[in-house]
């Protein structure tokens, strides 16, 4: 049984699933407020004002405090934080932050020490990933190329055919793999960190967004003009399909009065567990469901 919210906010920066005891929910909103919510129960747990950085000398070689402050009530580290234009991931432990400032540099902070991976990258950068476990971070960048680091080793640039038509390309890096894992318009693959396609799934809706599980589990895309949640297991089987009404059905109202009617509106913010808990937010309502509240596709079966 999931639960549905009404929010107090107008509009959503980003949507984060925090573990620790309890495991969370975190909320950023517009006014720069992130909000924690209990991810069994639906019940804030807590709210604060997210840290204030110069962004002038948010990388000047020096650890600045507010990244410390980037975790949540149960202490554990923010596994991405949007602070002013600047775009933070942490690893598990807090220690290591690959940090994308505006839009053609990226950085890492680890232990203090900051290194630059890309500097005025000159084709842009489009996405960002960090596998949290390890410390390998992935870059997909404007001219179609996927840049690998392990922490601040350069491992290898390839060019990956990005489609760019219409949509903004992800990457994820699940904890431990060693791989990477991009959607784009039509398709998602997983790649190892040599540039080798391991896995691809070819997906009839545009992408709109897209939301990976943290050890890799699940892979769950939204788009097209009905708004279709498609959801694949680790191997790019299409295992489910349905619509944001479908898991708002199955759940239940944490407050006493009735939700607006989202009927239609567009999925903004989208988050995966490796339980198959999915969280999202549609309109000024915040859903957290079970992948299994989603419809099931046929399993595809070999013609003899």
């Amino acid at each position: 049984m999931g639960w549905l919210l009404e929010l107090d906010t107008q509009r959503v920066r980003d949507l984060a699933l925090v573990g620790g005891d309890p495991p969370l929910i975190a909320l950023h909103t517009a006014e720069e407020t992130l909000l924690y919510y209990a991810i069994d129960s639906g019940a804030l747990y807590g709210r604060e004002t997210l840290p204030r950085f110069d962004p002038h000398d948010l990388l000047d070689g020096r650890r600045p405090a507010p990244f410390d402050a980037l975790r949540a009530p149960n202490q554990a580290p923010l596994p991405r934080a949007q602070v002013g234009t600047a775009t933070v991931l942490s690893s598990h432990d807090g220690r290591l932050h690959a940090i994308q400032r505006g839009e053609h540099t990226v950085a890492l902070l680890i232990d203090g020490e900051h290194v630059d991976l890309l500097r005025d990258h000159a084709a842009g950068v489009l996405a960002m990933g960090l596998d949290r476990e390890l410390g390998t971070v992935g870059v997909l960048t404007g001219d179609g190329a996927l840049h690998v680091f392990q922490q601040h080793v350069p491992v290898g640039v390839y060019p990956l055919d990005l489609a760019l038509h219409g949509c903004c390309p992800t990457i994820s890096l699940p904890d431990g793999s060693g791989m990477l894992i991009v959607s784009d318009e039509g398709r998602t693959r997983i790649f190892d960190t040599a540039g080798r396609v391991l896995e691809q799934a070819i997906c009839p809706a545009e992408l709109c967004l897209a939301a990976v599980a943290p050890a890799g589990e699940w892979v769950v895309r939204y788009g097209g003009a009905r708004g279709v949640v498609r959801v694949h297991d680790a191997h790019l089987t299409a295992v489910r399909q349905g619509a944001g009404d479908d898991l708002r059905a199955a759940s239940r109202l944490v407050q006493l009065f009735e939700t607006e009617d989202v009927s239609g509106e567009n999925i903004d913010r989208l988050v995966v567990a490796d339980d198959g808990t999915l969280a999202f937010v549609q309109g000024r309502s915040l859903c957290c469901a079970h992948l299994s509240s989603l419809p099931p596709l046929p399993l595809e079966q070999p013609l003899f």
